[in-house]
């Protein structure tokens, strides 16, 4: 619930990318959200799920620039750095991650807590 309020997957506009362990929670978000979900390295028990798309890449996203409506960041493995996963979310999208990954440049902080 708290990764898909944060994330604003409030509609079905646009798609939403997850990586790693936030993909791991894609069967919950499908519950709660309209909004098609892309799973890039996801774990395996998710796979199968009704999703946009699974992908598995140890390299750059394969998206355009200002494409994806929203992505969280975390310190999974096979994570792009956080400046290069950001330039695939819309200008206005939303970007989510805990407080121990530094501010990518370009992101501004809209709220915060002691966690993420």
């Amino acid at each position: 619930m708290r990764l898909g309020a944060f994330l604003e997957l409030t509609d079905g506009r646009g798609f939403a990318i997850l990586f790693g362990r936030a993909a791991g929670h894609a069967g919950h978000l499908l519950g709660l959200a309209q909004t098609p979900l892309v799973l890039v390295n996801p774990p395996d028990h998710v796979i199968g799920l009704d999703v946009a798309a699974i992908l598995r890449t140890p390299g750059p996203l394969p998206f355009a620039p200002g494409s994806a409506r929203a992505i969280p960041l975390d310190d999974s493995p096979g994570m792009p750095e956080p400046e290069h996963a950001v330039r695939v979310v819309r200008h206005g999208g939303r970007v989510f991650g805990p407080v121990t990954l530094p501010l990518p440049a370009g992101v501004n902080e809209v709220v915060r807590d002691e966690r993420d």
